[in-house]
């Protein structure tokens, strides 16, 4: 059919009409559609909150928060930004919400959520963290259902899929602090569309929309133009660190490692790029990645806090107190010491101005600080930090999210470890038990992120009613936080067997208490090759959990009066402990002194005097030298050599030194029980027997 034919039969002057308007149906106007709630994606519908938006109607929100914008001069597709009016102290979550592309007829409707001002940036990180985690759980389903639909698929396949699973978990709490913090200014439009689909779960699409080809292709044309603007290379670090981040929440380690490693090389200047690329390689166990991406941050945001306090101190003190957690598993105790008080410092100081905004990052550091202080038997430090951290997390848990409930918790598991070590059994239980109810509700709902919280808390009760002689309970409470801990490492090995072999430890030493030799040794075996394999792949974190069974292993020896195995224990745990010492005699150099102290022990049932003594001294001149700078953790560690070497003395018949040494060391036990009447009480008893046995002697002796 020829033009002449197809304009002949459309005659009729109305359907002629029809035709001409047809190509208006295109053009039709463009809507908006969708709901404001309060402070979260579930929370109470706003009823008569204004929008604004250039090009369309103005329009209020009905009472179910609705509204219905429509665009006569736009099509679908277009970008709009909005703005909302007349809720003083109110905003919109998170600015990225305001930047919205028009649907397509039927397309889906908008979520804005409004919050009180001053609580936007603690409830924008809720919503990532939330929105992370149902996107990682929908990923898993997918791939666990094509896993299983696949012909010969192996059980270890399964295992890998579930320890990436919860390795994207825990990763989840870490970018969901960055996708809050991150700005709409300096991303392009494929960035936003992309973070859209993400938060929607529709993980593929999202990445296909940054795709490495258009990415890359996006570089080249920036490094071929002769004067790139900032901004550019902005944008595209920018899209790679969000590559990145959803390639490492969607358990893709490899290419997402790849996305920030192509972010620090766009833009080694760029504190986001390095921050982003630091927090991945930190979860993922990579130290020495993660500890240059930290540097990095640091040198960056520091520079810039010079000329822009408000804006980057925070930055400052969030890379410290992330420092100070790297060196702290490193053992590394004065760098993890020195850059948690800087960052204690600075979020002190920026909290006065803005409490609502910085008080959580006050209270993670102070809850660091308090662990630190424990390792480092600081106990009065580690109290009065994590008391004042439990103050912060509970305000933060008025607000009733489940990350603030948890954050609660493990304040009361790491506070009741600190009475529980002061013996303040009442006040040790009182905090597990509160924290065991928590974490035992929230594992209910979100078993993954949970369940390991609860074993950690039943570990803790275990060493409690072990400490009260409640073995029942402590070997109920360790089975179950075993049993846990051991499912959950066989879906991450990396995370959990840690947990596994710690448990196996104090079991072990709940047997050897109990006289069950066998079973102590089964448990002391089992946990001291997780610990061996372990130290194979990172010595700095494990070496010395290794030298610590080593010597548990040693005392059941010596109970079961096997002597050459005990030697044989404490001889490697004393080279490892001195090899340990020569680099960070901070950190090791008191356990040398404990293990020459378990040597002295076994060479003097051996009737070896003179190795015995030998070993006592030198563990007595360590102890005096360490104990210069703490003497509230190494006094009593001295009390102890010096009854040992009082024992010695005895043996041999030098009365006079037996009484000198006994009285330094009744001396410094009574003055610990001064301060805490609960302390020492046995020690003090024993000391007092064996003073009034030698003071009887001597009297015999010069009667005689």
């Amino acid at each position: 059919m020829d033009t002449n034919d197809y304009i002949r039969l459309f005659k009729h002057p109305l359907f002629a009409l029809c035709c001409l308007m047809l190509p208006q149906s295109a053009w039709a106007a463009a809507t908006l559609q969708g709901v404001i709630r309060q402070n979260a994606a579930d929370g109470k519908p706003m009823t008569g909150v204004l929008i604004k938006v250039e090009g369309a109607n103005q329009r209020l929100t009905d009472s179910n928060g609705q509204f219905y914008l429509e665009f006569p001069d736009k099509q679908a597709g277009d970008e709009v930004r909005l703005a909302i009016t007349g809720q003083a102290g109110w905003k919109v979550l998170h600015e990225f919400m305001l930047e919205r592309r028009l649907p397509s007829p039927g397309g889906k409707k908008e979520e804005l959520i409004l919050c009180m001002v001053n609580e936007c940036d603690r409830l924008a990180v809720d919503y990532f963290r939330i929105k992370s985690v149902a996107a990682v759980e929908k990923n898993f389903a997918k791939r666990l259902a094509e896993l299983n639909k696949k012909l010969g698929a192996k059980q270890e396949e399964i295992a890998a899929l579930m320890q990436a699973r919860d390795q994207a978990l825990k990763l989840a709490g870490e970018t969901a602090q960055q996708f809050a913090k991150a700005p709409v200014g300096g991303t392009t439009v494929q960035y936003r569309q992309a973070l859209d689909l993400y938060l929607e779960g529709k993980i593929d699409e999202a990445l296909a929309l940054l795709n490495e080809a258009d990415l890359e292709k996006a570089d080249a044309e920036n490094a071929a133009t002769q004067h790139v603007l900032q901004g550019k290379i902005s944008e595209s670090v920018n899209s790679w660190v969000l590559r990145g981040n959803i390639l490492a929440l969607s358990t893709d380690f490899t290419a997402a490692a790849k996305a920030y490693d192509k972010a620090v090389a766009l833009d080694p200047g760029s504190h986001d790029a390095w921050f982003n690329f630091a927090l991945f390689h930190k979860e993922l166990n990579h130290f020495d990645q993660a500890r240059k991406g930290l540097v990095a941050s640091l040198e960056i945001s520091r520079k810039l806090a010079q000329t822009n306090p408000d804006t980057y101190l925070p930055l400052v003190a969030a890379a410290l107190n992330n420092l100070g957690a790297l060196a702290s598993d490193e053992s590394h105790l004065l760098e993890a010491s020195n850059a948690y008080h800087e960052a204690l410092a600075i979020g002190r100081k920026l909290a006065q101005k803005n409490p609502d905004t910085c008080l959580p990052g006050v209270a993670d550091v102070l809850n660091n600080l308090g662990i630190l202080y424990m390792t480092e038997n600081r106990q009065r430090e580690a109290l009065n930090a994590f008391v004042e951290s439990l103050i912060c997390k509970r305000k933060l848990a008025q607000i009733g999210t489940d990350a603030n409930l948890s954050g609660v918790a493990e304040v009361l598991h790491n506070l009741g470890l600190t009475h529980y070590i002061e013996n303040r059994p009442v006040e040790a239980r009182n905090a597990f038990d509160e924290a065991l109810t928590i974490q035992r509700g929230l594992a209910k709902t979100n078993s993954i992120l949970h369940l390991a919280h609860m074993a950690n808390v039943l570990t803790g009760l275990g060493l409690l009613n072990s400490s009260e002689n409640r073995l029942f309970d402590a070997r109920n409470a360790y089975d179950e936080s075993l049993a846990i801990h051991r499912k959950l490492a066989q879906r991450n090995a990396d995370t959990y067997l840690p947990r596994v072999a710690n448990v196996l430890g104090n079991l072990g030493n709940l047997h050897l208490a109990e006289n069950r030799l066998h079973e102590a040794r089964v448990a002391y075996d089992e946990s001291l090759a997780i610990y061996r394999k372990l130290a194979q792949k990172n010595p700095n974190a494990y070496s010395h959990v290794v030298a610590a069974l080593l010597g548990n292993l040693g005392n059941l020896h010596v109970t079961e009066k096997r002597l050459y195995g005990a030697h044989n224990a404490f001889d490697e745990s004393l080279a490892t402990y001195r090899k340990l010492a020569e680099t960070n005699p901070d950190a090791y150099l008191h356990y040398v002194a404990a293990m020459l102290t378990n040597l002295g022990v076994l060479e003097r049932a051996e009737n070896h005097l003179l190795k015995a003594r030998n070993a006592y001294e030198a563990a007595l001149a360590i102890y005096r030298k360490v104990a210069q700078k703490n003497p509230d953790r190494y006094l009593p560690a001295i009390a102890d050599v010096l009854y040992n070497l009082c024992v010695l003395e005895g043996t041999e018949n030098h009365l006079p030194k037996a009484r000198t040494l006994l009285q330094e060391s009744l001396a410094i036990h009574r003055s610990f029980n001064a301060i805490n009447p609960r302390t020492f009480l046995k020690e003090i008893a024993t000391s007092e027997r064996l003073l009034a046995a030698i003071d009887k002697q001597m009297t015999l002796q010069k009667a005689n």
